[in-house]
């Protein structure tokens, strides 16, 4: 038995800091008619980034910076549109050590002006764009059973459910003419009446954005009946915790198209056929989940897991 779903992926666009070439102040107590001096400076991040130069730093003073609805970005803000390289810190680097606040924002802090991204020795501090994000929320452990961010699949033998990502073992690597293969060394999943010999292959398509998975059940000694769910846990981020979500559209593209935007509200689409995706505007990116004869499944979370799962069985 084979199992046979993929994942198209399309990111355009990815973000680095450089060197400034200027810096402009703000103040909770300045004006934005002022000249952005030290001495003189802004209102509002927000004039501050519509008057600053690619390349250059905004420096934040001292205080509580109440933004309103017009912040430059920040979890339930909107945000503006920022289509040019800027620094935007607090004038003694972090933010905790000069009582600099964005009120109601999220504020990133830090200070420093090295360069960073591949080639600089800070490539690390990059802040690209993500969809699976590689670190704090890894995957099933590290952050709460289910809700990382994710990419794996569940094989269900009525109410028992074992997530593969809990299946550790090895894989080796060839080529199949252009594509990029990975195969897992064969694993067991155990249930009550019985167990499983399985194996998965990862088909990387060249020039596609599309990476095929195969799940392969080799040995199913006691004939059990069981269904298999690959799935993405996905959100939009650039650093440690995930950014808005406000923009971003789930769906299903197929005979009896849907589409929701996503509001935290835990909703979901299901469909017995079609293409489950995720358009993220904010980095340019659509992501598709879809098989062969698959059921498919588009889900938004919630405030707390700020997440989209779609999935395929």
């Amino acid at each position: 038995m084979r199992l046979q779903t993929w994942i198209l992926t399309a990111v355009a666009s990815l973000f680095c800091i450089t060197v400034s070439a200027a810096e402009w102040f703000v103040s909770p107590t300045g004006s934005d008619s002022a000249a952005g001096t030290e001495v003189a400076p802004f209102r509002t991040i927000n004039y501050a980034i519509e008057t600053a130069n690619a390349n250059d730093t905004i420096i934040l003073m001292p205080g509580d910076h109440v933004e309103g609805s017009t912040s430059w970005g920040g979890a339930g803000l909107s945000r503006a549109n920022v289509t040019k390289k800027l620094i935007i810190r607090s004038k003694n680097g972090r933010a905790s050590r000069d009582s600099t606040r964005i009120v109601g924002a999220y504020a990133t802090g830090g200070g420093s002006s090295d360069p960073v991204g591949i080639g600089t020795g800070n490539a690390y501090n990059a802040s690209y764009p993500y969809i699976i994000q590689a670190n704090y929320r890894a995957g099933y452990f590290t952050h709460y059973a289910g809700q990382g961010t994710l990419k794996s699949a569940q094989v269900r033998y009525g109410d028992e459910i074992v997530d593969l990502a809990l299946e550790r073992t090895m894989a080796t690597y060839s080529k199949e003419g252009e594509d990029t293969v990975l195969a897992t060394d064969p694993f067991e999943v155990a249930f009550s009446a019985g167990t499983l010999k399985m194996q998965s292959r990862f088909v990387f398509e060249k020039g596609t954005g599309r990476i095929r998975f195969e799940r392969i059940i080799l040995d199913n000694p006691n004939g059990l009946e069981v269904e298999i769910e690959d799935y993405l846990v996905g959100t939009y981020g650039k650093e440690e915790y995930s950014l808005d979500m406000t923009g971003i559209t789930l769906g299903i593209q197929g005979d009896d198209p849907v589409q929701i935007d996503y509001l935290y509200k835990y909703r979901h689409i299901e469909k017995p056929s079609g293409i489950a995706y995720a358009n993220v505007p904010q980095i340019q990116a659509r992501l598709e989940v879809g098989g062969d004869g698959c059921a498919v499944r588009s889900e938004e979370g919630i405030a707390f897991s700020p997440m989209f799962r779609l999935s395929a069985k």
